[in-house]
C-alpha cells in the first residue's frame, strides 16, 4: 500500500530521499499518521538489532588485544575493555548524547542540552525511537574509547585509566556533533561520514598515538629484546573474526532503518564491506609474502582491519569493484607504516595507528574520490581538524628548504648543504621534473575527459557547438545526475548538501586511471624488480671488525642495495671476515634511481644469546656509488670494535 508522506511526497520521491539521521526533530515528517507505528517498529528494531551485534565488538577487541600482549597482562587488558562499557557509557549518558546532539542552544561548536538522557516524548512511538538511537550511538562511543585502550597495553595503570575512559568518551562526542549534527561545522560544509570513519576511528586513534608517545615504549622494546611475540595468536585471530562480523552491522546499521527504501543501502554497505576485506586481505597476505616470506598473524590482521576502516565513511554508496579498490589501498598504506613506527621508537602493540589512523585518513578522502568531481577540499578540512597541524618544518625539510619543500623548486644553492641524506641538484630536479611531467599529463587527462562529456552531452540533449545548452538544459559537468542519491546518515537534513552519486555500474570520472594503476600494482613490487630497468650501478666496501681488541675471525657481512617499500633488499655480495678480521664485498645492481649500498654485520660478539645473531647496518654514501659493473671507489668503514653497541642495532635469526 503506497503511504503518502506528511510533506505531501509521492512514495516514488520518499524513496529517494536519504536516509533520516538521528535528529529526534526530523523525525515529525519522515512517517505519516497511516502506519507510523509500523514504520517507526521496523526501523526501530533495526537499528536496536546493529546496535546488540557492535556490542559484541567489545569482545573482539578484547580477545584481539589480549592475544597481542604480553600473557602478563592478558587480563588486565581485558578487564580494561569491561571498563570502556561501564565508564564509557556512564560517560555518554551524562553529557556525551547532549553534546553530539543537544539542540538547546544550536551552534556549530558543541551540543547542548539533553544531558543524562531522559526522553520526554509525548507520542509512545518517538520516545521508543529516542531510546534506540541512544543505544545505537552509544555503541559508537565506546568503541572510540576501546581503540585508546589498545594503544596504551601493558603500561598504564587501571585508575588513570578510569579517568581517560571517561573523558574519551566525550572527547568523541564533539567532533560528532561537527558531522552529524545539523548545526555542526563540518556538517554544514557537506562532509561525509556514514558510519564514523572520523568520528569514532580517527579520533580514537589520534588520542591512542598521542597516548603511546606520552606512556613510552615498553621496558626494551626498541632494545636488545626488540618485537617480542604474541601472547596466543589464536585469540588475536579469533577477535579479528568477531569484530569482522561486527562491522557489518556498524556499517548496515548507518541507514537508520530499512523502510523508504534504506534496505537497498544496507545490502550494497554489507557487500562493499565484505569486498573491502577481501581487497584488504589479499593485499596483506601479498605484502607478508614479499615482505617476510611468510604469512605474518599481525600483517593480515591489521591489513583486514584498516581495510574495512578504510570504507566505513562510504560504505552506504561504493560498488563492490571501488569497495576493493579501497580496501587493498587502504590495507597496503597502513601496513607500510610498520618501518616508520620502529624508526621513529613508536610503541604500537596493537597496531592502532595503521589500521584507525592511516585506514580512517584513506577512508575519508575516499568520500572524496569516489563520490563526485572535486571533492578534496571537505574532506581535507576534516583530517585537518582532527590530526595535529605541523606548524614548523623539520630539520631535515629545514637543510632541504622551503622552496623544495612548500613550492617544489629545487634551488640552486641546496648542493652547498650538508643535509642528512645527500642529494645532488641533479637528483633533486629530476624528481622536481618528472612530478612537474606528471601534473602536466593529469590536467591533459582532465581536459580530454572534459571535452569527451561536453560532446556526449552535446549529441544526446541537442547542445550548439560552443556548449550552450538549448531549450534552457544545462552541460554542466559537476551536475552529477543519479537514481540514488548518497545517504547522509545520522541525521544530515535532507536539503542540506545533497551529493548525488553516478548511476550504479558507471565508472566515475578519474577512477580509470585508478583502476589501471591497481592492476599494475602486482607487476610493480614483482615485475619490474625482474625486468632489471634501470641503469647499472656499482660499489664496494671495505673494513675491519675487532672483539674484545681481537679480529673478529668469520664474521658475516653483506652488501645490499637498500629498497625502501615492499620491494625487498637486493643482495649484492657477502662473505666471511679473515684471519685478520678484514673484509672486503664489491656488487652491482640495476635501478632506475640512484641504489643505496647497505652494509649488514652478523656477529656475536660477547653475546651469550643464541641462535640469533647482533646485526647493525651502515648506509654507503651516494657519492661511492659508480656507473657500470666495476665500482671505482671503495668506501673504507675502517676498524669497527663489535664489543660496542651500534645505532640502530637489532637482533636476525634469519641472516
Amino acid at each position: 500500500m503506497s503511504m503518502p508522506s506528511a510533506t505531501g511526497d509521492s512514495p516514488h520521491m520518499r524513496d529517494m530521499r536519504p536516509p533520516v539521521g538521528l535528529h529526534l526533530d526530523k523525525l515529525d515528517p519522515v512517517y505519516s499518521d497511516e502506519d507510523g507505528a509500523k514504520y517507526f517498529q521496523d526501523d526501530g528494531v533495526w537499528i536496536m538489532t546493529s546496535s546488540f551485534t557492535i556490542f559484541t565488538m567489545t569482545s573482539g577487541f578484547g580477545l584481539l588485544e589480549s592475544g597481542r600482549v604480553a600473557s602478563k597482562d592478558e587480563v588486565n587488558i581485558m578487564i580494561k575493555n569491561v571498563i570502556d562499557m561501564i565508564f564509557g557509557g556512564l560517560s555518554y549518558w551524562c553529557f556525551g548524547f547532549g553534546f553530539t546532539f543537544g539542540d538547546v542552544w544550536p551552534n556549530p561548536i558543541i551540543g547542548v542540552g539533553k544531558f543524562f538522557f531522559n526522553p520526554d516524548e509525548r507520542d509512545t512511538n518517538r520516545e521508543g525511537w529516542s531510546y534506540a538511537s541512544f543505544l545505537f550511538q552509544m555503541s559508537f562511543a565506546t568503541t572510540t574509547s576501546t581503540i585508546v585502550s589498545a594503544s596504551m597495553a601493558e603500561r598504564i595503570r587501571l585508575r588513570p585509566y578510569i579517568v581517560i575512559t571517561f573523558l574519551m568518551t566525550i572527547a568523541h562526542s564533539v567532533p560528532a556533533h561537527w558531522v552529524w549534527s545539523k548545526h555542526g561545522l563540518l556538517n554544514r560544509l557537506g562532509v561525509i561520514d556514514a558510519a564514523g570513519c572520523s568520528v569514532v576511528h580517527l579520533v580514537g586513534g589520534v588520542a591512542g598515538l598521542t597516548a603511546t608517545i606520552y606512556l613510552r615504549p615498553r621496558a626494551g622494546r626498541f632494545g636488545e629484546r626488540g618485537q617480542q611475540q604474541m601472547s596466543n595468536p589464536t585469540n588475536a585471530v579469533l577477535g579479528t573474526f568477531m569484530l569482522w562480523w561486527g562491522w557489518l552491522a556498524f556499517n548496515t546499521g548507518s541507514t537508520y532503518g530499512v523502510t523508504y527504501g534504506r534496505w537497498r543501502h544496507a545490502s550494497r554497505s554489507a557487500v562493499g564491506t565484505i569486498m573491502s576485506s577481501v581487497g584488504g586481505g589479499i593485499t596483506a597476505l601479498f605484502f607478508s609474502i614479499i615482505t617476510t616470506k611468510k604469512c605474518q598473524v599481525d600483517y593480515m590482521i591489521d591489513g583486514l582491519l584498516a581495510s574495512l576502516v578504510s570504507t566505513t565513511a562510504i560504505c552506504l554508496t561504493v560498488t563492490p569493484w571501488q569497495s576493493i579498490v579501497i580496501g587493498a589501498i587502504g590495507s597496503g598504506l597502513a601496513l607500510s607504516v610498520y618501518g616508520l613506527l620502529e624508526k621513529l621508537e613508536i610503541d604500537d602493540p596493537v597496531g592502532v595507528v595503521p589500521v584507525h589512523v592511516i585506514g580512517s585518513t584513506w577512508g575519508m578522502l575516499c568520500v572524496g574520490i569516489f563520490a563526485r568531481e572535486d571533492p578534496y577540499i571537505d574532506q581535507y578540512k576534516k583530517i585537518l581538524n582532527r590530526l595535529p597541524w605541523g606548524l614548523r618544518l623539520s630539520k631535515y625539510e629545514e637543510q632541504l628548504g622551503a622552496d623544495l619543500i612548500e613550492h617544489g623548486l629545487a634551488g640552486h644553492n641546496i648542493a652547498r648543504y650538508k643535509i642528512e641524506k645527500k642529494l645532488t641538484t641533479k637528483s633533486v630536479r629530476g624528481v622536481v621534473t618528472a612530478i612537474a611531467r606528471w601534473k602536466r599529463t593529469v590536467k591533459k587527462s582532465r581536459e580530454r575527459n572534459a571535452m569527451m562529456a561536453a560532446n556526449g552531452a552535446a549529441a544526446q540533449n541537442g547542445t550548439i557547438p560552443n556548449g550552450e545548452a538549448v531549450g534552457g538544459i544545462g552541460s554542466d559537468k559537476s551536475n552529477i545526475s543519479s537514481t540514488t542519491s548518497l545517504p547522509r546518515c545520522n541525521g544530515v537534513s535532507s536539503s542540506a548538501s545533497t551529493i548525488e552519486l553516478k548511476e550504479l555500474g558507471e565508472v566515475p570520472d578519474g577512477m580509470h586511471l585508478s583502476a589501471v594503476v591497481f592492476a599494475l600494482l602486482p607487476l610493480l613490487a614483482l615485475g619490474l624488480p625482474s625486468l632489471k630497468i634501470g641503469k647499472l650501478q656499482s660499489a664496494a666496501v671495505k673494513g675491519v671488525l675487532m672483539c674484545n681488541n681481537k679480529p673478529a675471525v668469520n664474521v658475516k657481512v653483506k652488501l645490499y642495495d637498500d629498497d625502501r617499500g615492499i620491494d625487498l633488499d637486493d643482495l649484492m655480495d657477502e662473505g666471511l671476515t679473515d684471519n685478520e678480521g678484514r673484509f672486503q664485498l664489491q656488487g652491482h645492481e640495476t635501478e632506475i634511481t640512484t641504489i643505496d649500498p647497505k652494509l649488514n654485520v652478523y656477529h656475536d660478539c660477547n653475546d651469550e644469546k643464541t641462535p640469533c645473531l647482533k646485526k647493525f647496518s651502515i648506509i654507503l654514501p651516494d657519492s661511492y656509488v659508480s656507473l657500470g659493473e666495476k665500482p671505482e671507489k671503495v668506501f673504507d668503514a675502517g676498524t669497527l670494535n663489535l664489543d660496542g653497541r651500534f645505532s640502530g642495532e637489532s637482533r636476525d635469526c634469519l641472516n
